[in-house]
């Protein structure tokens, strides 16, 4: 039953929503941290502050992007998926660390997005989190990529979505420690 499936793609939120549960604060995000590191198969094609070379786009393939741009003592992430196969896959996922007592290099993050399309990846959209990101989308629409504000402090769907490609084995993403640290540590 329709019940049935919802709860299987994301018992918080089935909780939540069906049953007026709320979720308790302190709980993790992702109950079952197994699934997460269970989808981390896949190799990084972005390696030693450079994309692979030998990584190009599937012909006729759309592709997604996300920055979440952080400035002095957080870091900047840039994830790249696209759709194959019914699943969705993240084979591309870049961290930026401000040098110590220095800032993000945003024109590097953005460079690394237009180094991707002079390969010819064809981007549907790239978000950014709300935090000093209308510079970048300026840019990006000058560059002819659609770019938009996606900010995930204020709505949880995005996280909802991961959850439940992830919970139904439709997500398949780099193998980085520290990406699924930080899956693993959401509350």
């Amino acid at each position: 039953s329709i019940l049935i499936d919802d709860y299987k793609k994301n018992p918080e939120k089935f909780k939540r929503d069906y049953m007026a549960i709320p979720s308790d604060a302190l709980e993790p995000y992702f109950k079952d941290r197994l699934a997460i590191s269970s989808c981390a198969i896949l190799d990084n094609n972005y390696a030693d502050g450079k994309i692979k070379d030998d990584y190009k786009p599937i012909k006729n393939c759309m592709y997604y992007g996300h920055i979440d741009l952080g400035l002095k003592k957080d870091a900047c992430g840039l994830v790249v998926v696209h759709k194959q196969e019914g699943k969705i896959i993240a084979d591309f996922v870049v961290r930026i660390v401000a040098e110590p007592d220095g800032e993000i290099n945003f024109a590097l993050v953005r460079e690394i997005i237009y180094g991707l399309k002079l390969r010819g990846f064809r981007f549907g959209k790239v978000t950014l989190d709300g935090w000093q990101s209308l510079d970048s989308i300026q840019q990006f629409t000058a560059k002819g990529i659609t770019s938009e504000v996606l900010s995930i402090d204020r709505n949880l769907e995005p996280y909802d979505t991961l959850k439940e490609l992830i919970y139904t084995e439709k997500l398949e993403m780099v193998k980085d420690k520290i990406l699924i640290k930080e899956l693993s540590q959401l509350e």
